[in-house]
């Protein structure tokens, strides 16, 4: 059976763990010097020592909870940062469609979407208006942008791009540019893959300006 002496070492080495606080010691201490003298018996020594541990324990329970509480607040601030970071650039994002100014897309309209497609091959024509003549980087951007609707909503081999400026009849030939996204820029190649395998597509067969 364990000595008060054991007994005052364990506590020691509970406190020197951060296993009980300094209170909870002194509490404990006294107890155990109050059962060695005599002044209560086995039956209240247990009592007390386990009224005593339950009590701190469900404090060390509360500060846990208020600490853990304390996390989850801090969390949820930085998912709600998050969520607004994300509406902002989305907004910035949308604001900026059809705003070129090197790296975004310069403005345009969609005058029509015209399927070509034969058999299992889907192809897809954009008849698309911009405001002034392309460079290339400006065609590309565009075409990027419609690739990344188009792939988001329906599989597809190839699509092809006709730009036209303004006061050009859209649905002759191109008068700002044309481009093809398929299978190694070929649009000859659409039937090589099967619709929604992209890892061949590339834009090709650009030309800024008139035929």
């Amino acid at each position: 059976m364990p000595t008060m002496d054991d007994r005052l070492r364990q506590l020691r080495d509970l406190k020197a763990r951060g296993k009980i606080t300094e209170n909870e010691d002194r509490r404990l201490r006294a107890l155990e010097e109050a059962r060695a003298r005599g002044e209560i018996g086995e039956l209240q020594y247990r009592k007390r020592r386990k009224a005593i541990r339950g009590q701190f324990a469900a404090r060390r329970a509360r500060a846990r909870w208020k600490s853990a509480r304390g996390w989850l607040a801090i969390v949820a601030v930085g998912v709600l940062v998050l969520v607004i970071v994300a509406a902002v650039v989305g907004l910035g994002l949308q604001a900026n469609h059809g705003k070129g100014d090197g790296s975004a897309a310069p403005a345009y309209e969609i005058a029509k979407r015209e399927d070509i497609s034969f058999g299992a091959v889907v192809r897809i024509v954009y008849r698309v208006r911009v405001d002034k003549p392309l460079t290339e980087a400006g065609l590309r951007a565009i075409a990027e942008r419609i690739i990344d609707q188009e792939t988001s909503r329906n599989k597809v081999n190839a699509i092809g791009f006709l730009f036209y400026l303004p006061g050009s009849d859209a649905t002759g030939i191109y008068t700002a540019g044309k481009a093809d996204w398929a299978p190694n820029g070929d649009w000859a190649k659409a039937d090589s893959v099967r619709a929604g395998d992209y890892s061949k597509n590339r834009l090709g067969g650009i030309d800024l300006g008139g035929p």
